[in-house]
């Protein structure tokens, strides 16, 4: 079996609580998740929702969009970790063209 990862999360999130961290979810709950979604464009806050734990809960979709707007840069900073732990986007380093 695989062991699911973790990343902390940015440090602009630390308001949120005492460990705020984003988890790695199974294929299957990422699916679900993303799934959920009601309007288009709401799967990777979605995903970001089931993965930001903030003291050993999940923070939830509902409180990623309730936050106030000062969160703006953060939750973007956040959702790209979180993307990336899931594999939906390629490592920096990976998204460079091998030079000839």
């Amino acid at each position: 079996m695989f062991e699911l990862q973790s990343a902390p999360a940015p440090a602009a999130l630390a308001p949120l609580g005492q460990v705020v961290q984003i988890r790695e979810l199974s294929y299957g709950a990422m699916r679900e998740a993303m799934q959920a979604s009601q309007e288009p464009g709401q799967s990777a806050e979605r995903l970001l929702g089931a993965s930001l734990y903030v003291d050993g809960n999940a923070y939830g979709f509902d409180a990623v969009r309730a936050l106030p707007g000062r969160f703006s840069s953060a939750i973007g900073e956040a959702l790209e970790t979180c993307l990336r732990l899931h594999g939906l986007v390629p490592a920096a380093d990976a998204d460079e063209a091998p030079k000839a």
